[in-house]
């Protein structure tokens, strides 16, 4: 127990503690650290219902969770949801610490239809999870697109994978979302909703005039619905603040001219006033 006890020790404790308390390390221990999994029931789960492997993840403990998946994979349950709802896959996908090897590994021992979307606590999917991040890595997303992960799912907040891939300001990850395409009545399709609003009632273009980044992509971006009509970003719609895209367009100092125009030719009403009453023009004065 020793040797578990420091794989998932945490690092603000002593790690001589338990040999004060009488412990006796194994032989080499300091030099070649083995996990000993003798008398550890992998399938047994503590208060918070967190199974062995959701630990070895919480702690970044990457020899134990490969040993986990590679030795019990016959008895690790792969789809256990702990307290937060979550899966190991939820863990795997938030930890940009996670190779992914390891996190392919826990991706193809799922059950896509039972666990891929459904939500956490707050909401989010392992897509979501994997996209918010300082450094999203954009093969975990694609491979979890793949596997069939809804990329129009939304957190309790209304955020779309797509919402936080602009925050983010990651043109490449915008680009790997736009371009996800499904099968619908046997054609392959666009899938992601480029005016889907979260709680603000901001789209994706909002962001993307915010940060200056992916915006010629979501303009030239177009989806076919399921009754075979075509949507494109939709320039008018308004967020909470009563703003269009408009107005987060004339605040971007050095805009693309084509950008802009694209946008100002879209637009139903150029002299739309915000909740304080002012308009584009007044931004970009």
């Amino acid at each position: 127990m020793l040797e578990w006890s420091r794989a998932f020790e945490r690092k603000d404790i002593n790690g001589d503690y338990l040999e004060k308390k009488g412990a006796i390390p194994s032989a080499f221990h300091s030099h070649d650290p083995k996990l000993s999994f003798d008398g550890i029931d992998v399938t047994s789960v503590n208060q918070t219902g967190d199974t062995v492997l959701h630990c070895a993840l919480y702690g970044g403990k990457w020899k134990a969770a490969k040993k986990i998946l590679e030795e019990f994979s016959t008895n690790c349950d792969f789809n256990a949801l702990n307290s937060l709802n979550e899966t190991p896959l939820y863990l795997a996908a938030k930890l940009e610490s996670c190779s992914i090897n390891k996190f392919e590994a826990l991706l193809s021992r799922i059950d896509p239809e039972k666990v891929l979307n459904i939500p956490d606590l707050f909401g989010y999917t392992p897509l979501h999870y994997a996209v918010d991040v300082r450094l999203p890595n954009e093969k975990k997303i694609k491979r979890l697109l793949d596997k069939g992960a809804d990329i129009n799912s939304k957190t309790k907040k209304g955020y779309t994978a797509l919402h936080f891939a602009l925050w983010h300001k990651s043109a490449t990850v915008t680009e790997e979302l736009l371009s996800h395409v499904k099968l619908v009545d046997g054609k392959d399709v666009e899938d992601a909703d480029v005016n889907s609003m979260e709680d603000y009632n901001r789209t994706a273009l909002h962001y993307a005039c915010w940060w200056s980044v992916a915006t010629e992509e979501l303009l030239t971006h177009s989806r076919t619905r399921v009754d075979g009509t075509e949507e494109c970003v939709d320039v008018n719609i308004r967020n909470n603040d009563d703003e269009t895209a408009l107005h987060w367009a004339s605040a971007w100092p050095n805009i693309p001219e084509n950008l802009f125009q694209k946008i100002l030719d879209g637009s139903a009403d150029i002299q739309t006033k915000n909740c304080c009453g002012t308009t584009p023009l007044d931004i970009a004065i």
